[in-house]
């Protein structure tokens, strides 16, 4: 639960940052085309579901994004001049002042003819907007965040109808009084000569039950096991299936060449040594293994 704990803070900082997102660009936007910043800003943070973001998207479409080449103030597309600097934006008629084309021969609107018209002009231009994708980036991000978050915690809760059996007991008392299986015998001392510590070999038999509801069990050499180790199992559910977790916390004392018998409802199974992954290999196995009688 600890990384459970650790990735929520850092969740919810990433919502709270895409939501509030689109309401800092509505707001410099909707500034910059002349719109009311402050009822865009309450409506793209008050209307749920980025509904208030598509809306604004669909009415700034009818104010103007562009601006003076030369100032940079924002103009209307209608506009002849800058009202700002008097910068051009049109040709015009060189008797009315009206703002002509550039293939007109004549002035629509005192008929002069053209041919000493000035085009000593600038047309006004597009503001660069840097900001728009990134922003309909994290809002589409959000759904596909939601949806991890979901599995992730979904994942990290113990199953409550999840079921494990555990035994410790020395592995030549297993071979002797529990399971003389020669197969067995020849895995564990391969287990035994592989020098590896941080490793545990695992054999599974799959029990298939009339219901549909398989069992497993398990026998498990660990290097690091001692005679009488300290151990905590946890049944825990998933996305994708159930999953048994084994935590060891050594202990002092000599190696007891252990093995563990496990049965559970669980197929996929996790080792942790002081909550550190432990890497195994399992090796799934035909004939059934044996618990001691006691169990």
């Amino acid at each position: 639960m600890s990384t459970f704990a650790a990735i929520v803070p850092i969740f919810i900082i990433f919502f709270l940052a895409v939501l509030i997102a689109p309401g800092i660009y509505v707001y410099r936007d909707a500034q910059k085309r002349g719109m009311n910043a402050a009822l865009w800003l309450a409506v793209v943070l008050l209307v749920p579901a980025f509904i208030g973001f598509l809306l604004y998207l669909l009415a700034r479409s009818y104010h103007s994004d562009l601006q003076c080449p030369k100032c940079g103030e924002s103009v209307e597309a209608s506009y002849a001049s800058c009202p700002y600097c008097g910068t051009l934006f049109k040709a015009i008629c060189p008797v009315c002042s009206f703002p002509v084309e550039r293939d007109w021969k004549v002035c629509p609107h005192c008929a002069s003819p053209l041919s000493s018209r000035s085009d000593d002009f600038a047309a006004p231009v597009q503001k660069k907007d840097r900001w728009l994708a990134k922003v309909v980036f994290a809002v589409l991000l959000v759904p596909l965040m939601l949806f991890l978050f979901a599995a992730f915690a979904f994942s990290t809760f113990s199953a409550s109808s999840g079921s494990a059996g555990i035994t410790s007991l020395p592995a030549a008392e297993y071979l002797d009084e529990v399971n003389p299986n020669e197969a067995v015998e020849t895995w564990l001392k391969e287990a035994q000569a592989s020098k590896e510590t941080n490793k545990a070999y695992i054999l599974r038999y799959t029990e298939n039950t009339r219901s549909g509801d398989d069992s497993y069990q398990y026998l498990i050499y660990w290097p690091e096991l001692t005679g009488s180790p300290s151990l905590s199992v946890h049944p825990c559910s998933g996305l994708f299936g159930n999953t048994l977790e084994i935590h060891f916390t050594p202990e002092a004392g000599s190696l007891g060449n252990t093995v563990l018998v496990v049965h559970s409802s669980d197929r996929k199974i996790r080792l942790y040594r002081e909550s550190q992954p432990v890497e195994i290999e399992i090796q799934d196995v035909s004939f059934p293994i044996e618990l001691p009688r006691s169990q």
